[in-house]
């Protein structure tokens, strides 16, 4: 609750920042004749002698997906309505999420992902002060 009453002008932020990119987010735009096409079907039949693939829908390019479309390898450009099974935060490549990944420290939080409770980060204290905002008193705050 916290978070998000000091959070909430960012989250409002980038929800104008989709809105507005939804003009210029990609298309639907099927290339070959079926789904999966060629690329998708060859490379499903490599991963065939390594593991099951039986579930396996198509092969995605996530470097060219967009929004929310999944760009396959063969170029197909596919709605993605479930977001992943709603295991996505945004959209694909969302320019604020790829901006904060440059931040120092980012990678390290991510492909270490700490159990915070046990092996909390040296510099956990830092990034969980109380927001300073007049809400937060209100709300439940000391």
């Amino acid at each position: 609750m916290r978070k998000s009453l000091t959070t909430g002008r960012t989250v409002h932020k980038l929800g104008l920042q989709l809105w507005r990119s939804a003009a210029t987010a990609l298309k639907p735009h099927i290339v070959p004749e079926t789904v999966p096409g060629p690329k998708s079907k060859e490379l499903k039949q490599e991963l065939t002698s390594i593991q099951n693939t039986v579930l396996l829908n198509f092969f995605v390019d996530y470097e060219k997906s967009s929004g929310n479309y999944l760009v396959d390898v063969d170029g197909n450009q596919i709605l993605d309505a479930f977001a992943q099974i709603s295991s996505m935060p945004l959209v694909y490549n969302h320019p604020a999420l790829l901006q904060m990944m440059q931040a120092e420290g980012a990678v390290s939080k991510v492909i270490n992902r700490p159990a915070l409770g046990m092996f909390p980060l040296c510099t956990i204290h830092s990034s969980l002060s109380p927001p300073k905002d007049e809400l937060y008193g209100k709300c439940g705050g000391p």
